[in-house]
């Protein structure tokens, strides 16, 4: 998915969660590796840690991958 099937237009616009400090940024500022996100508000930035908690334990229930297919330059999961 493309930023602007999320929503968002500039990626200036956006906000991430820095996993290090606990801190909202505006645009990603940041390495990589100590942000998630991009989100389109920065309330739901603040909330970062609840939604990956929460995406975690969907996938969790839903038990793991019996393979990853890759296809037309795509990434699919293939659960059992």
């Amino acid at each position: 998915m493309s930023k602007k099937d999320w929503g968002i237009e500039d990626p200036q616009d956006t906000y991430w969660y820095n996993t290090r400090s606990g801190a909202v940024e505006e645009g990603p500022q940041s390495l990589s590796i100590d942000r998630l996100g991009p989100f389109a508000s920065r309330e739901d930035a603040e909330r970062a840690p609840e939604i990956v908690a929460e995406r975690a334990r969907k996938i969790r229930e839903r038990g793991c991958p019996r393979r990853l297919s890759h296809g037309k330059g795509r990434l699919a999961i293939v659960w059992a």
